[in-house]
């Protein structure tokens, strides 16, 4: 969410910042994998916690939060240009560049294996359900895994702080920055591009690459990972009908023997996350796409706050995966937490990826939020 708003108020992001550096991890703890430099999954609070059925409070089980927090710091200095912020939080942006590269492997990948915890998660990156990762044929990903997106957020990370370390005189820290940044950029040229598919890998685990097409790929692209040709072609394969549904990108391809639009993470809709793509696409210069995404996102949220549900609100976490025969925009996820606040911030990301190369479209847009 702090990204979606970045262009239109980085006070979020500042606050969120400093939010989570507050938590960020300063010791080794197996049972909620805190370990120093590590952000934070999420915080809970009731009875759960209370009387230990839970160790989410905080849980560090995630991938992605660590390197996703050193780049919005990099960003959010650069748009904000606050020099107290600056001054405030690099220690913990350094903090979390150093846990990343700790964990990277020799091809600069990132990869997570399953919290083996009664209590922990099987997949760390942002679809976190226990089945959320599948090959098409619905074979489960197994052992470690190394997901698209994550590695886009690692490059994004490592080229947007290098500068920063330079800046305050850390300069073999910026140079091992770019040094990652180009090994993993090449490494994950190699090893990610499915030719038969024009289109990135979902991940690589256990038994080498997951040949599935999904929404991740668009996460990778706005990381900055991608030859230009590719990811053109990346825009094209997510644009065809097995991926893009009238209410945004499913979160994996329709044409896959293990898609299900009542999944959670294998082929529902989920609001924020075409947002992401459609900020990436856009950054990439793959205007034609950002638009298709963010009409169709912003359609549906559009339904959803006009419908009448009996909590009175809009913007729903994620929508059923279906497409011919009903309003997706309007059929919520049983599952689906309403409102989801990155989902009300999708609009703004939305905006960002049309502002900037069409405004007649933006303006359209703008009616449309208003």
């Amino acid at each position: 969410m702090s990204y979606q708003l970045l262009p239109f108020d980085p006070t979020v992001a500042e606050r969120t910042l400093r939010f989570l550096a507050d938590e960020q991890g300063t010791k080794t703890d197996d049972a909620t994998l805190e370990a120093p430099g590590r952000i934070m999954h999420e915080k809970r609070y009731g009875d759960l916690p209370v009387i230990g059925e839970s160790v989410r409070t905080p849980y560090y089980g995630t991938i992605d939060a660590t390197p996703l927090f050193a780049a919005l710091f990099a960003d959010t200095v650069e748009k904000a240009g606050d020099e107290t912020l600056f001054e405030e939080l690099y220690p913990n942006a350094k903090a979390a560049i150093e846990w990343t590269l700790s964990e990277l492997d020799d091809d600069g990948f990132l990869f997570y294996e399953s919290h083996d915890h009664s209590l922990g998660l099987t997949h760390l990156g942002w679809k976190d359900s226990a089945e959320s990762l599948a090959r098409p044929d619905g074979t489960p990903a197994e052992g470690a895994v190394a997901l698209a997106e994550v590695q886009g957020y690692v490059f994004r990370a490592l080229e947007r702080f290098a500068p920063l370390a330079e800046r305050v005189g850390d300069e073999s820290l910026a140079d091992d920055c770019r040094e990652t940044a180009e090994t993993l950029a090449a490494s994950f040229e190699e090893r990610f591009w499915l030719p038969d598919e024009g289109c990135y890998a979902l991940g690589i685990d256990g038994n080498g690459v997951i040949p599935s097409v999904a929404s991740n790929q668009g996460h990778a692209i706005w990381g900055g990972l991608g030859s230009e040709r590719r990811v053109e072609q990346v825009a094209e394969r997510l644009t065809r009908e097995d991926m893009l549904t009238s209410a945004g990108l499913r979160t994996f391809a329709a044409s896959h023997d293990s898609f299900d639009p009542l999944s959670y993470h294998r082929g529902s809709v989920w609001p924020h996350d075409t947002s992401m793509a459609a900020m990436g696409l856009a950054e990439r210069g793959q205007q034609d796409a950002a638009r298709a995404l963010a009409v169709r996102g912003l359609s549906a949220l559009e339904d959803t706050v006009r419908t009448d549900y009996p909590d009175g609100f809009g913007f729903p976490e994620l929508m059923v995966g279906f497409d011919e025969g009903v309003s997706v925009g309007t059929l919520r996820h049983p599952d689906s937490c309403i409102p989801a606040a990155w989902s009300a911030g999708s609009v703004f990301g939305f905006v960002q990826s049309v502002l900037d190369s069409d405004p007649v479209e933006a303006e359209t847009i703008a009616e449309l939020i208003r």
